[in-house]
């Protein structure tokens, strides 16, 4: 089958080790939903799902560009596997590149370690070998930003996963009362205790 072969091809040239198989169906939203539903097997059945996002679709005339990608989420969820979807991927360096910098994770719903894994396994490439992992995390007012700092150390830790840590502490003062706001200015001050090198470090702003 061509499309087998092309897909080979791309693999080849990519570099990705992995078997190809096609999936033949009556539209592009009935492929998805088999392919989720039917792809591994067993204890190598796959856990993530990965999506395009669908670009130009508020200038597109064919709703079918955003129904399609809706109903592959919807999918995705029934079968409640995590979902990624990047944004901007055809600025990714190549693979044969080797860049410099900073992997920044915002790891805003403490849901397991799946935002810690990425980077990763990206760092496992020789692309992003030289990146540094950057942890951010935030704390609500009702949070022990303390304990939470001790707890992404100690869980960082057990995942064997270095990375400089932040931890933010994020205080919105009380907006006065409606008759009171005559002469008043809203004040947020937003604290950002830095982990790692900079243990104890703390920057405030005040706008």
């Amino acid at each position: 089958m061509a499309a087998k072969q092309s897909l080979n091809k791309t693999m080849e040239e990519e570099r990705v080790k992995g078997f190809a198989e096609i999936l033949v169906a009556r539209n592009i939203s009935d492929g998805l939903s088999h392919l989720i539903q039917s792809a591994g097997l067993g204890g190598l059945k796959p856990n993530t799902v990965i999506l395009g996002w669908p670009y130009g679709w508020r200038k597109c005339e064919d709703d079918r560009t955003w129904q399609i990608f809706l109903q592959a989420v919807r999918n995705v969820t029934s079968a409640r596997m995590a979902l990624l979807v990047p944004k901007g991927i055809n600025f990714f360096p190549d693979s044969t590149d080797k860049v410099n910098g900073n992997i920044d994770i915002w790891w805003i719903v403490h849901d397991g370690g799946l935002l810690m894994l990425l980077p990763f396994l990206l760092k496992q490439h020789r692309t992003w070998k030289n990146c540094k992992m950057r942890i951010f995390t935030v704390a609500q007012m009702e949070d022990n930003s303390i304990q939470m700092k001790k707890d992404l150390k100690t869980f960082l830790y057990h995942l064997r996963i270095e990375a400089e840590r932040a931890m933010m502490d994020i205080t919105t003062s009380r907006r006065p009362d409606t008759e009171d706001r005559r002469g008043y200015q809203q004040v947020d001050i937003c604290q950002i205790s830095q982990g790692a090198a900079n243990e104890g470090t703390a920057i405030q702003r005040l706008h």
